[in-house]
C-alpha cells in the first residue's frame, strides 16, 4: 500500500504482508458479494486471540468489538467491499475489548488486490491498526457516531438492527425501519411482530439461519428474502448479518447486520428471466431463422430447430462443440476463431453478411448471418448468431439471370432510354412484335405502348418504382402499330455510370401470348375432368357458390342431384379401367344430351356425378329426376360392350335443404347413400332423417378404411355337424369387424360397403390366410377340424388372379387344398360371368370343395346348376328358420335336399336352431348342419377347448342339446 496524497487515504496494490497488525481477507465475488474467508495475521497480537481456526479467531474477533460498534464495523465491511469497485483506503474507528489490555480504540483500513481465481473478482483486505493517539484521546461522540451511521445507511441505502435471539427483541435504525414503510414513533414495527413480517415461503429458511451454530455460519452470513411493507407489498431485502456470544450449543444469542433494498433488483431479474424465456420461445418459434449461441470458448449454448434443420446436427449433437467444428468449412476456421477473439478481447464486432458456412453432410449453405455478442449473468460474452438461409434465394437470383440472358437475345424486344426515358434504340425483336420501325419511335416515351392507362408514369407506375428500385418485372400488355395488343413479360431496370449517376432505362420484353394460351388450357385441365371433360369438383364448387348467391339475390329455387352408376366397381375391376373409363364418357355424353342452359354438369370423383338445375324446385325435381333415370334405360357401349347400368340419385334443394354450396352437397350425397338401400334406379329427396342415416354410412366408410392396418376385424368359427355320424364335419370362418368409433359392427352393414369401396378383396385376402393358418395351428396342437369354409366376395371371383392367390395361401400356409371349401352366393353364380366359372372350375380341379352359399334365394334352374362346378349346396337359413311354422314349411328344404341328391351334391343346412329341425333335416337325408342348436360362432381359442373336452368328437346325445 502507498500513503494517498489530498485525502489522506491510502490506496492498495500489494497483499496484507504489507501491513502491521491484524488483517482480515475477503472476496468479492463476479456477483459482487462479500464473503469472509480468514484472518491472514495478527503481527502485533492486536486482538489478543489465541492461534486457532482463522475463521472462528475471526468470529471471536467480531463478539469483542462493542456491540454499539459491531453494526457499524458490518455495514463498513459490506459498503467499502461492495460495488462495482471497493472503496480502497477507507477507514473506520471502532472500539474492542482486549482479553488483557480491557477497551482499547482500533482503526480499520480497506484495501484491495487482483485475484487468480476464476469466481472471484478480486480480493479485499481489511487492516486493523491501533488508532492515532489523538484520536483515542478524544474518542468519537456516540452520536456523531450514530450520526454519521445513519448518512452511511441514507446513502448506500441499508439499514441495520441489532437481534436478541433468546428475548426476541430488536432494534433497528430509522432507514431500516423507513424502508418498511415505519417511522421512529410508529408503533406497527415491533419485535412481536418482526418475525411476522417475513413472507411465509421465506420465514423457514431464514429461521434455520439464525439457528444455525456460529461454527455453521460464515462471518458475515448473506440472505435474501421478502418482508411485508406497511403499504400491503412485499419488499426483497438483503440481509448480511453476523452471530455473537454463542450459547452452550454454538447457537448465537445475538445477531447484528444490516438490510439492502434489492427489490428493484429483483424485479430486474424477473424480468430478465421473463425476457430469456421469452426470447427463447421466439428463438424455437423461428421455424426459417437458425439462431446458435456460443460461450467465450465457441461452445454451443444454445441450438434452436431452424438451426437444426439448416445444418443437420440436432440441439444433442451440437450443444458443447465448438463453432469452427460444427458449420465452418476449414478453410474459414482460423479467421473465424481471430474474429471472435477480437470481438471478445477489444469489442471489433464481426459485421453482418453473407457466408457459405457447411452442413453436417459437408455440403455448402449460403447464409446471410448477423451476430450479437452480450454479457450474461455471470458476467461472461456470449456470442449469438442469427442465420437466414440463402439457398433458395440464390437459386431464385440464378433463374433471374439466366432469365435477363434470354430477354438479351433476338427473340426478345429490347427498348433503350435516356434518362429522361425517352427511346434511344430499339432491336430487331421490337419491331418484329410491335410492328413500329425504329426511326418511328427514337425520341418518344415508351408510354404510347401501353395499351391502357399508361403504367409508366404516375405516382405507383412503373417509372416511379424503377426510380426507388432500380428495377421492374411483370406482365402487361403492348398497344402494336396495328392497334392490336401483345401480353408481353417487361423487365425495367435503371442504368447508373460507376459514379452512380443515372444514364438511362432498358426495357427487355417477350411476347407471351403462347404462355397466355398455355395458361388457359392449364386453367382448363385444373377445373375439368380429363375423362369425361366435365367441370371437376372444385369448378362445381366455384359455380354452385355463384348460384346459390343468384338464387339467394333473385328468390329462386336451385336443384342439385348426386348420381352414382350402380355396380361400376364390379365393372371396371371385372372388364377393366379402360373399359371403366370409356363408360364415364358415356355417361357424361348422355348427361350432356340435357343440352338446357340452366344446367351444370360435374363430374365429382370415381362414378359420382353432379347435376345443378337454376330455378328448380321441389315441385318439379321429380320429374327432373325421372328424366335422368330415362337417360340410363338404354344399354351404354363400352369397350365393344352392352352394359347396363342404373343410377342411384340423391336430391338437395335450395332453400330448403341448405342455404350454401357446401350444406347442398352434401345433403344430396346422403341422399343418394340412402338410395342405394334398395335395387334397382332410385331417387331419393333429401330429408333431416337422412342425415344421421348419411353420417352414418361415412362413418362405415372412414372406419373400413384403415381397418384392417388397425387390426380391427378377427375372425370366429361355427362349427359343422355331420348329422349321420354325430362327429365335426368342419367349421365356417365368419368375419367380425369392432370399429373404433361403431362398437361391433354386423357383417350386412359393412361387407356391402366394403365391395362397393373395393376394399373388399384385401380384406378377404385376409380373412383366408388367417383362416387357413389356424386350421394348420389347430391340427400342431393336435386337434383335427376336417374342412374349413370360407366365404368368396363377387369381385373377388372376378379376378383372373384369383386361384393363383389362394393356391399361394395354401402353400404359404401348409393347408392342404381338399380341406378348404369356398363359398358362392347362388346370386353370383346365375350371372355366369366367364371369369367366375373358369375360376370355380379351376378350384375343383385343385380338389377344393365348391360350395353355393344361401340357395334357393337366387332361383336356379336344374339343367343350370348341373352345369356348373360345384359341391354342395347350402340351403339358405330363412327356409330352416321357418320349419315347423305351417305344413308348407317343409316343402322347399325338401325339395332343395332332393335336388341336391339327384345332382350328387352335398347339402348343408345352416341356420339350425331347434332339436326339431335338426331331426328333420337328418330324416331327410341332409348331410351336414350348423347353428345355434350346435354351437354359435367363437374365437379360435373357445372353440379349441370344446374340441379338447369333446375328444374332437360330437357325442350322440348332443343332437338333444343346444350345447355343442
Amino acid at each position: 500500500m502507498d500513503q494517498g496524497t489530498g485525502d489522506g487515504q491510502r490506496t492498495v496494490d500489494l497483499g496484507p504482508s504489507a501491513w502491521p497488525g491484524m488483517v482480515s481477507r475477503h472476496v468479492v465475488d463476479r456477483r459482487g458479494r462479500v464473503v469472509f474467508r480468514a484472518i491472514e495475521q495478527d503481527t502485533d497480537g492486536l486482538a489478543g486471540l489465541a492461534a486457532s481456526d482463522a475463521r472462528y479467531r475471526g468470529r471471536q474477533f467480531l463478539q469483542r468489538v462493542h456491540p454499539d460498534d459491531r453494526p457499524r464495523l458490518l455495514a463498513w465491511l459490506c459498503i467499502t467491499a461492495g460495488g462495482a469497485r471497493p472503496k480502497s483506503g477507507a477507514r473506520l474507528q471502532v472500539r474492542y475489548d482486549h482479553p488483557t489490555l480491557g477497551d482499547r480504540w482500533l482503526e480499520a483500513i480497506a484495501g484491495t488486490s487482483p485475484s487468480d481465481h476464476r469466481e472471484e473478482a478480486l480480493v479485499f483486505w481489511s487492516v486493523l491498526q491501533h488508532a492515532p493517539a489523538h484520536d483515542i484521546a478524544q474518542g468519537t461522540d456516540i452520536h456523531q457516531v450514530q450520526a454519521q451511521l445513519q448518512a452511511a445507511e441514507r446513502a448506500f441505502g441499508f439499514g441495520s438492527y441489532a437481534a436478541d435471539v433468546a428475548t426476541g427483541e430488536i432494534s433497528q435504525s430509522p432507514r431500516y425501519r423507513e424502508m418498511l414503510g415505519y417511522g421512529d414513533d410508529d408503533p406497527g414495527l415491533t419485535s412481536e411482530n418482526w418475525r411476522s413480517l417475513i413472507h411465509p415461503d421465506d420465514l423457514p429458511r431464514v429461521r434455520r439461519t439464525f439457528e444455525r451454530p456460529l461454527g455453521e455460519l460464515a462471518p458475515v452470513t448473506e440472505l435474501e428474502y421478502r418482508m411485508r411493507h406497511r403499504s400491503g407489498a412485499w419488499v426483497w431485502v438483503l440481509d448480511r448479518l453476523t452471530g455473537l456470544d454463542p450459547d452452550e450449543r454454538g447457537v448465537p444469542r445475538r445477531l447484528v447486520g444490516i438490510h439492502v433494498d434489492i427489490t428493484e433488483r429483483k424485479a430486474k431479474e424477473a424480468r430478465l428471466v421473463a425476457n430469456e424465456h421469452r426470447f427463447r420461445a421466439l428463438f424455437e418459434n423461428l421455424h426459417h431463422i437458425a439462431v446458435q449461441g456460443y460461450d467465450r470458448n465457441r461452445r454451443v449454448i444454445y441450438w434452436n430447430d431452424a438451426s437444426r434443420e439448416l445444418y443437420g446436427y440436432s440441439r444433442h449433437e451440437a450443444m458443447g462443440r465448438r463453432l469452427e467444428e460444427l458449420i465452418v468449412p476449414p478453410a474459414m476456421r482460423q479467421a473465424v476463431v481471430e474474429s471472435v477473439r477480437a470481438w471478445i478481447a477489444d469489442g471489433r464486432p464481426i459485421p453482418a453478411g453473407e457466408l457459405v458456412l457447411q452442413r453436417k453432410d459437408g455440403s455448402p449453405v449460403p447464409v446471410f448471418s448477423s451476430h450479437v455478442m452480450q454479457t450474461n449473468t455471470q458476467g461472461e460474452p456470449e456470442l449469438f448468431c442469427v442465420d437466414l438461409d440463402l439457398s433458395l434465394l440464390k437459386a431464385a437470383q440464378s433463374r433471374l439471370s439466366l432469365t435477363a440472358q434470354a430477354f438479351d437475345s433476338t427473340a426478345e424486344g429490347v427498348v433503350i432510354t435516356d434518362a429522361k426515358a425517352r427511346i434511344v434504340s430499339v432491336n430487331r425483336a421490337f419491331t418484329d412484335i410491335t410492328g413500329y420501325a425504329e426511326r418511328e419511335v427514337l425520341g418518344r416515351l415508351p408510354a404510347f405502348l401501353q395499351r391502357s392507362e399508361p403504367r409508366l408514369g404516375g405516382r405507383h407506375g412503373i417509372g416511379r418504382i424503377v426510380a426507388e428500385a432500380g428495377w421492374w418485372a411483370g406482365d402487361t400488355r403492348l398497344r402494336c402499330k396495328d392497334g392490336a395488343s401483345t401480353p408481353v413479360w417487361l423487365t425495367v431496370a435503371a442504368v447508373a455510370d460507376n459514379e452512380g449517376t443515372l444514364d438511362g432505362y432498358v426495357g427487355v420484353f417477350d411476347d407471351i401470348t403462347d404462355l397466355e394460351r398455355s395458361l388457359a388450357k392449364l386453367d382448363h385441365l385444373v377445373h375439368h375432368d380429363p375423362i369425361t371433360g366435365l367441370p371437376n369438383r372444385l369448378r362445381l364448387e366455384l359455380r354452385l357458390t355463384e348460384a346459390v348467391a343468384r338464387a339467394r339475390r333473385n328468390q329462386l329455387p336451385l336443384t342439385l342431384a348426386f348420381l352414382d352408376i350402380d355396380r361400376f366397381k364390379t365393372i371396371n375391376d371385372g372388364l377393366g379401367h379402360d373399359v371403366g373409363d370409356a363408360l364415364l364418357a358415356q355417361v357424361a355424353r348422355r348427361l350432356q344430351s340435357l343440352r338446357d342452359p340452366t344446367i351444370t354438369l360435374a363430374r365429382v370423383g370415381g362414378d359420382d356425378f353432379v347435376v345443378m338445375a337454376e330455378g328448380l324446385d321441389r315441385a318439379a325435381a321429380g320429374d327432373f329426376a325421372a328424366r335422368l333415370c330415362q337417360l340410363f334405360q338404354a344399354p351404354c357401349q363400352a369397350g365393344g360392350r352392352d352394359l347396363f347400368v342404373g343410377v342411384k340419385i340423391g336430391i338437395s334443394i335450395f332453400p330448403d335443404d341448405g342455404d350454401d354450396a357446401p350444406t347442398l352437397l352434401r345433403h344430396a350425397e346422403l341422399a343418394m347413400y340412402c338410395a342405394h338401400g334398395e335395387a334397382g334406379q332410385r331417387v331419393e329427396l333429401f330429408d333431416a332423417a337422412m342425415a344421421s342415416d348419411g353420417e352414418r354410412r361415412l362413418l362405415l366408410e372412414n372406419g373400413l378404411r384403415g381397418a384392417l392396418a388397425r387390426g380391427e376385424f378377427r375372425l370366429v368359427y361355427q362349427p359343422q355337424v355331420d348329422l349321420a355320424t354325430n362327429e365335426l364335419a368342419g367349421v365356417e370362418a365368419l368375419l367380425r369387424w369392432h370399429c373404433a368409433e361403431l362398437g361391433d359392427v354386423p357383417p350386412d352393414a359393412f361387407i356391402p360397403i366394403a365391395e362397393e369401396l373395393g376394399l373388399i378383396g384385401e380384406i378377404g385376402a385376409w380373412a383366408l390366410a388367417t383362416a387357413c393358418g389356424q386350421m394348420v395351428a389347430w391340427e400342431r396342437a393336435g386337434l383335427w377340424v376336417p374342412m374349413l369354409a370360407v366365404n368368396v366376395a363377387p369381385g373377388d371371383l372376378q379376378r383372373s388372379d384369383f386361384v393363383a392367390t389362394v393356391l399361394a395361401t395354401l402353400e404359404q400356409t401348409g393347408l392342404a387344398p381338399h380341406r378348404l371349401e369356398i363359398e358362392v352366393t347362388e346370386t353370383m353364380i346365375m350371372r355366369a360371368l366367364p371369369t367366375v366359372c373358369a375360376n370355380l372350375d379351376a378350384l375343383r380341379r385343385e380338389g377344393i370343395t365348391v360350395a353355393v352359399d344361401d340357395f334357393g334365394t337366387g332361383h336356379s334352374s336344374l339343367a343350370y346348376l348341373n352345369g356348373l362346378p360345384l359341391n354342395r349346396l347350402k340351403i339358405d337359413r330363412s327356409f330352416i328358420q321357418r320349419l315347423g311354422t305351417a305344413p308348407d314349411d317343409f316343402i322347399l328344404p325338401r325339395a332343395i335336399i332332393g335336388l341336391g341328391r339327384s345332382l350328387r351334391l352335398e347339402v348343408v343346412a345352416e341356420g339350425v336352431e331347434t332339436a326339431a329341425q335338426a331331426e328333420f333335416l337328418r330324416a331327410e337325408g341332409c348331410a351336414v348342419a350348423q347353428g345355434y342348436w350346435f354351437a354359435r360362432p367363437v374365437p379360435p381359442e373357445a372353440l379349441a377347448a370344446t374340441l379338447r373336452a369333446r375328444h374332437l368328437l360330437l357325442e350322440p346325445t348332443q343332437l338333444t342339446s343346444a350345447t355343442w
